[in-house]
């Protein structure tokens, strides 16, 4: 659960962001709406309280939005990354911490989820190599989010893999991941069977209206 003093809505300018996101590369905008749309359902299916799922929901789609100030020709490139490039893509929570304080976005659980959601519960992850009692629950949700989709989304540099072989790949993560809340998100997948539009990253702008998301997809 969010505590009650982080629980106050982040401000409109989420929805100028995600105007920004868009025009910067078409993929980062679909990968944010994708996993806005995951945690909102998963927080649902956690039980969290409406007000924590739409906080979470929001946090999630600025969870990259740091990748605002990362070149496109990085973002865009259709081989793999070399050291260089994923030195800088390694810049993005960051960058994206500095984006949202100058946009006057201060909730901590949007700073925490946009921050930490590359670390890793063995301390392996990115920027600070944080370990899992430093890892919030709403943050690990979205990081099972964005693991999930960024594993069945279309990528320029590969196939997508399918919703059962990206579970049993995040499976294997058992030392990086929260398995007993991947337990949860398997049975979510399960029981909603989220449509192939939308787990490579085609979910309607629509999804989203004044600061808010909602579940359904195009």
């Amino acid at each position: 659960m969010i505590p009650h003093e982080c629980q106050s809505d982040i401000p409109i300018q989420i929805a100028q962001l995600m105007e920004r996101m868009r025009r910067h590369d078409d993929d980062l905008y679909a990968h944010s709406l994708l996993v806005g749309s995951l945690s909102l359902t998963f927080a649902a299916h956690l039980g969290f309280p409406l007000r924590d799922q739409r906080l979470l929901g929001q946090a999630a789609l600025l969870h990259d939005v740091g990748k605002l100030r990362i070149d496109r020709r990085i973002l865009q490139k259709p081989t793999t990354l070399n050291e260089r490039e994923w030195s800088i893509i390694r810049t993005h929570p960051s960058l994206g911490i500095w984006i949202l304080l100058n946009e006057g976005i201060r909730n901590p659980v949007v700073l925490d989820i946009v921050g930490n959601h590359h670390e890793r519960l063995d301390g392996t992850g990115y920027p600070a190599g944080l370990s899992a009692r430093q890892l919030s629950e709403a943050t690990r949700v979205v990081t099972l989010c964005d693991v999930f989709a960024a594993l069945t989304e279309t990528r320029r540099y590969g196939k997508p893999h399918t919703r059962q072989d990206a579970l049993e790949r995040m499976a294997r993560k058992r030392t990086r991941l929260d398995l007993d809340l991947l337990k949860h998100f398997k049975v979510m997948i399960e029981a909603h069977c989220v449509r192939d539009s939308a787990e490579r990253g085609k979910i309607s702008a629509s999804c989203y209206r004044g600061g808010e998301i909602c579940p359904k997809a195009s």
